[in-house]
């Protein structure tokens, strides 16, 4: 599996982010049968990273899930360093301390975030923290994997 996402993130495999989406929704109708959610926020890149690359992987693996499309919910704001390049669970969460903001108004709203990889949590427990400081009155977490180190 690493090496499937290591492709579809660095190696531009569209195909293979058309794949995981599909079986994304498809775990996810599954696991939400009454469908929750307001809206569906997926874990927003650098700009200068999803330049790069060319897309968001969180955002195209979001894209067919039921609901309404939260990708301009959540915004960086400011750059970090790849999570990838940090070794422990300590500098993974300095390092995305206070990265995002909200940027609508979801006060009261049932979110789900959505990510690629999950390896320590640092990412989307920080992200989940900025939309419930935001007003949001859930955030479900959903990823692609879950990887371990």
């Amino acid at each position: 599996m690493a090496s499937l996402v290591h492709r579809m993130k660095y190696g531009g495999d569209l195909s293979l982010l058309r794949t995981f989406s599909r079986e994304l929704r498809d775990f996810y109708c599954e696991s939400f049968p009454d469908r929750v959610h307001h809206a569906v926020v997926p874990v927003p890149l650098a700009y200068s990273r999803q330049k790069e690359r060319g897309f968001n992987q969180a955002e195209e693996l979001a894209s067919l899930l039921p609901g309404e499309n939260g990708a301009g919910f959540l915004k960086r704001g400011r750059k970090t360093r790849p999570q990838s390049s940090l070794e422990s669970i300590r500098e993974r969460r300095e390092n995305v301390k206070g990265a995002f903001c909200v940027t609508k108004e979801i006060r009261g709203l049932s979110l789900l975030l959505v990510d690629d990889v999950v390896t320590s949590g640092a990412t989307t427990e920080e992200a989940a923290r900025a939309l419930k400081r935001g007003g949001a009155r859930r955030v479900d977490i959903l990823a692609l994997c879950l990887a371990r180190s």
